[in-house]
């Protein structure tokens, strides 16, 4: 009984903190009272329950490792990518785009997804295997993939596309080279809609085509 309460607290702890840093990230203030006062707590005492002292002595470095990892690491990197695609449409919008895409072809846009993948795998390596004998390897290519997925977003800041209210049909490159149709030579654009559903979680988001 006591092992299926504990496993029962871990799981709402995670919940907790997992649902908060997804919602109140901006508020690093009441962040840090929900996972330090609620949600840390409970992890560590839904594995009190489950397992004795003793392991808890041996093992609470490596819990909170992978506490740290789900609830805040991988948050983080999805809200960097979040954050960043809203933030250059919010920019760009302001120049009368009608539609428009942060990246000039459509293979660019993976490669963001791809750098956070491969950072998730490098920090589960480095955080939950003790066997590995060269670590600073692993923290040598966490450091060389965070400096090379920021200095990626930072280049494909100016590539994007879309349809401008006066200049037609827009694509410029992350290597300056700029493309545009005029209005005065199309005969026609198609635009094929997308609906965006809100997020039932987050009550600031809205559904939109």
């Amino acid at each position: 009984m006591k092992k299926l309460l504990g496993v029962m607290l871990i799981c709402l702890s995670i919940i907790i903190g997992f649902s908060s840093v997804v919602n109140i990230f901006p508020n690093m203030i009441a962040l840090l009272l929900v996972l330090g006062c609620i949600s840390i707590p409970l992890y560590l005492f839904g594995h009190l329950l489950r397992t004795s002292r003793y392991l808890m002595k041996v093992n609470w470095i490596r819990w909170m490792s992978a506490y740290v990892f789900v609830i805040i690491i991988i948050p983080t990197l999805f809200y960097t990518l979040i954050n960043y695609e809203q933030l250059k449409l919010l920019y760009f919008n302001s120049e009368q785009y009608i539609l428009f895409e942060s990246a000039s072809e459509h293979n660019l846009k993976g490669l963001s997804l791809g750098f956070i993948m491969i950072l998730l795998l490098l920090i589960s390596i480095r955080f939950f295997n003790d066997d590995i004998k060269h670590m600073w390897l692993i923290n040598i290519f966490i450091c060389m993939t965070i400096l090379v997925y920021v200095g990626y977003q930072y280049i494909m800041w100016d590539d994007y596309r879309g349809i401008h209210e006066t200049e037609g049909l827009v694509k410029h490159k992350w290597t300056g080279d700029r493309y545009s149709i005029l209005w005065t030579e199309l005969d026609k654009i198609t635009v094929t809609p997308y609906i965006k559903y809100a997020s039932i979680t987050n009550t600031s988001d809205d559904t939109h085509i």
